[in-house]
């Protein structure tokens, strides 16, 4: 995604985030991945999606996007909802989870629940595959997994049809970092132009504090929408290509406020800043890479 020119690829981005230090896997790696159908896994998480595997959960749900949006998701579209029947250990199910089907929108699941036990991090252009803890968590949630049978995490991964999701999420993950790259473009370039380099350093560092809950309230509604709710004429079959339009949906709605308002460039950096942090929760994206990239160079 070109922001300003500049190509921005992202040095590291967590596509699925498990939660707790990280046991980091090869593809070669044994373990007893064979689902149980237990639906623990579909209790007492938390689950970020970003604007793909909203629409993609949305059109597996029989639903417009802004209804899914309303009745299964919170922070801001942004994070499924559990708010389900108690289920594992007393824990809320998922809202898309049924006792007796399972998942509801089980053909357009997000890849965190396609990756799940494991996790799916990208560091400098290599894929990681990883793990929370030293032991693997099906142990502890479904522990009747030890007599099913046991296989490679490359072939696990390859069952789980996850090309797709990771293709979108690390095309979201290049978006995020090119919206920071116009953050620091403006910050070397535009001082004389009166740039509040200072004062945009110091909100990076306000938002990179707050919970993703607090900064989902920062956005005016039609900025939500717009970062969350793919129109349809965005959504195409190449999840690629649909980031791409979308980050061309944003940039040109940016330049619309510039026109019609004349906001600051300061605005437009903070406004930026904003921007690629909400997008950046939907990821799991980690905001020291955010921050490596907007750092003035030594």
């Amino acid at each position: 995604m070109r922001f300003g020119g500049q190509e921005r690829t992202a040095p590291l981005s967590f596509s699925t985030k498990v939660p707790g230090p990280m046991h980091q896997l090869a593809a070669t790696d044994v373990l007893p991945l064979t689902c149980t159908r237990e639906g623990t896994c579909c209790h007492g998480h938390q689950i970020w999606i970003n604007p793909w595997e909203l629409a993609r959960l949305a059109e597996a749900a029989g639903l417009t996007r802004e209804d899914f949006r309303a009745r299964h998701t919170d922070c801001q579209g942004t994070r499924l909802l559990f708010n389900g029947p108690a289920g594992w250990r007393g824990r809320p199910a998922c809202s898309l989870y049924d006792p007796s089907k399972g998942c509801t929108a089980h053909a357009g699941r997000p890849l965190t629940c396609r990756m799940y036990p494991l996790g799916r991090a990208r560091r400098e252009g290599a894929v990681i595959y990883y793990h929370a803890g030293d032991r693997l968590p099906c142990y502890d949630l479904c522990p009747s997994v030890v007599n099913h049978p046991s296989m490679t995490v490359g072939d696990y991964v390859a069952g789980q049809d996850v090309t797709a999701g990771a293709i979108a999420t690390d095309a979201y993950a290049n978006l995020v970092y090119g919206m920071i790259g116009v953050v620091k473009s403006l910050c070397d370039h535009g001082p004389q132009a009166g740039v509040e380099v200072t004062a945009i350093h110091q909100s990076f560092e306000e938002l990179a504090e707050m919970t993703p809950e607090t900064r989902t309230t920062l956005l005016p509604q039609e900025w939500v929408d717009l970062l969350t709710l793919l129109p349809d004429e965005l959504v195409q079959q190449a999840p690629a290509d649909t980031v791409r339009l979308h980050g061309e949906r944003i940039n040109a709605m940016v330049q619309n406020q510039m026109n019609q308002t004349g906001a600051s460039l300061t605005d437009v950096a903070h406004l930026y800043l904003a921007m690629a942090f909400h997008l950046n929760a939907t990821i799991g994206g980690d905001p020291e890479a955010m921050r490596g990239l907007l750092k003035p160079a030594a």
